[in-house]
């Protein structure tokens, strides 16, 4: 499929410029001489619709209106432009790109080529959030399993696929800040204090303990005792009502009570699993363990409107 873009240039070399730029590229263009013409092409959609618009300084010296870009709202546009005509730049809206004079076919061609890519970008967005307007509409419960395993790289990869399973569901902004935190600690907590039985103590001292830390997890992701254990993420999503969601991993569990019922002024807050348990259950409507210890659940009621 080309990519289609209309040209509003009046050089006279102006089809030699852009057929040699463009040459055995997946592009299609078509040249008009004047803004107007411009304007007429994007609102009739003449033979088909483009992607963006490539505007050569010289086209506009003669439009009473220097603010073209409102012409093409939410239309990319790339604006080829003399150094010294700085007044123009003082008009430029957010869709608006700038290539100076002089340029070659090369510079040209690769100015497009990231236009191209921030126009699949966007339209990427378009779809996005098309796809949340309007699926929230007729769905009234979603949910997800997860199994994942002890590669603590992928907690944030998982935490990101998460909320976008939930933003499509409709779920606000704040409400997925909220569940980032919660689950982004508890997925840590399953993996290196559940699964992988590393003990908070070590966080506490100097920053050598953080390496030591580090190095030890990666060591116990590999080691047969603890490398075939997962993590289990559940989430239970009752559109406009609430959202649950579920962390348990396999190890042996610790007691709850003791770290949730610690005061704010307990020397025990001060290591990152009991200080972050407080955060989860703070930002969260309620937070529910098992008597084990190895199974969370998380409640939230959407606070957006």
């Amino acid at each position: 499929m080309s990519f289609r873009i209309l040209v509003i240039d009046r050089t006279p070399d102006a089809h030699v410029r852009y057929q040699k730029a463009f040459k055995n590229k997946n592009y299609a263009f078509q040249i008009v001489p004047s803004l107007g013409e411009g304007v007429k092409k994007i609102s009739k959609k003449v033979h088909f619709t483009f992607q963006f618009i490539v505007i050569d300084a010289t086209a506009l010296e003669c439009e009473e209106d220097p603010a073209f870009s409102k012409k093409f709202p939410n239309m990319p546009i790339l604006f080829l432009l003399d150094a010294q005509q700085t007044s123009f730049l003082e008009s430029l809206e957010s869709n608006v790109f700038i290539l100076f004079k002089p340029f070659d076919s090369k510079k040209l061609r690769q100015k497009v080529k990231k236009l191209e890519k921030w126009v699949s970008i966007q339209e990427k967005h378009k779809r996005h959030k098309l796809a949340v307007k309007t699926i929230s509409h007729f769905t009234q419960e979603t949910g997800l399993k997860l199994i994942l395993d002890n590669n603590s790289d992928n907690i944030p990869l998982a935490v990101n696929y998460i909320l976008y399973f939930l933003e499509i569901g409709g779920a606000g902004e704040n409400d997925l800040f909220r569940i980032k935190l919660g689950l982004t600690e508890l997925l840590i907590n399953a993996v290196a204090h559940g699964n992988l039985e590393m003990s908070s103590m070590e966080l506490k001292g100097t920053e050598k303990n953080f390496d030591r830390w580090d190095s030890e997890l990666k060591k116990r992701e590999k080691s047969p005792k603890y490398r075939d254990r997962r993590v289990y993420v559940s989430l239970s999503y009752s559109i406009g009502k609430e959202i649950v969601l579920m962390i348990e991993d396999e190890g042996s569990g610790f007691d709850s009570s003791k770290s949730l019922g610690k005061s704010r002024d307990d020397e025990d807050m001060y290591n990152a699993y009991g200080r972050g348990l407080k955060m989860v259950q703070a930002t969260s409507d309620r937070m529910e363990y098992n008597n084990k210890g190895n199974r969370v659940v998380l409640h939230y009621f959407p606070q957006d409107e």
